[in-house]
């Protein structure tokens, strides 16, 4: 089963965004991502998004919270077709 994690950030300078989703590749995720959002009183956010399987979990999760400001991620076991 593959799991995707999920935090918003909105604190975090964007030009490091690319070296987080090169770091999250690189660990393993099967794919890496980032939507726009707009969090309460209408702040500008991100959310960070992954895949992987479940060899790499442990090192996306990691590079979730040693290389961004998140105190916390979602954890969803999803399918893949």
């Amino acid at each position: 089963m593959t799991t995707l994690y999920e935090t918003n950030i909105d604190d975090m300078d964007p030009r490091l965004w690319p070296h987080v989703l090169d770091t999250l590749l690189a660990a393993g995720a099967l794919d890496a991502w980032l939507t726009p959002i707009v969090m309460k009183k209408g702040r500008p956010a991100f959310q960070l998004s992954a895949l992987c399987e479940p060899e790499s979990a442990e090192r996306v999760r990691t590079v979730f919270f040693h290389e961004t400001t998140t105190i916390g991620i979602r954890e969803v076991q999803v399918q893949r077709h």
